[in-house]
């Protein structure tokens, strides 16, 4: 047993310092002589607009379960910058109401074998819900959504109060089923 300890140290040991014994590795240097992705010189700068239409089923608070219809437009600009703003409409048992987003990223063609869009984005959204109970609340909540092919997810974070001074907190999933497009202007 003790044998097999001494070895086992020994055999690091030695790994170890023939690790540290070499010449080291200049990543700058190493990218420049072995690229991995040459970039295209003639890229494509024209703008793009993106449309993302969705429907899905929203998890969490007020509504516990809801349906959700969401549409988002994009603009960006290749290597410059891609903002979105969208519209919505979520019913579920508790509330319902509208919102408005804009978000900085949006429709992109994804790499992939077969030539595909997505839809990824950070997003300010501003809400209106309406209950029964407490009337109409107003709210801000910030999130990330995320698409490709059909399937779709986003997750959101926020605040609304009421009119009358209540307050309810947004936290949500949802899972959707849309599709994306993009022209090219």
């Amino acid at each position: 047993m003790p044998f097999r300890i001494v070895g086992l140290i020994l055999f690091l040991l030695t790994f170890v310092s023939a690790g540290f014994g070499q010449e080291r590795l200049d990543i700058t240097q190493w990218h420049e002589e072995h690229p991995v992705a040459q970039e295209d010189e003639n890229q494509d700068r024209r703008l793009r607009l993106g449309l993302y239409p969705r429907l899905g089923a929203v998890v969490g608070v007020p509504n516990g379960l809801a349906g959700a219809f969401q549409v988002s437009l994009s603009l960006q600009r290749p290597q410059s910058y891609s903002l979105y703003v969208g519209a919505g409409y979520e019913y579920g048992a508790v509330i319902e109401g509208g919102n408005l987003t804009l978000g900085w990223g949006g429709v992109r063609e994804a790499p992939a074998a077969v030539r595909q869009h997505g839809f990824s984005g950070a997003f300010l959204r501003y809400r209106t819900w309406d209950s029964d109970e407490h009337g109409r609340h107003h709210g801000l909540s910030v999130g990330v959504e995320s698409g490709l092919g059909a399937l779709g997810l986003m997750m959101e974070l926020g605040v609304a109060r009421s009119d009358r001074n209540h307050w309810i907190p947004v936290a949500r999933l949802s899972i959707s089923v849309g599709h994306a497009w993009l022209w090219k202007k």
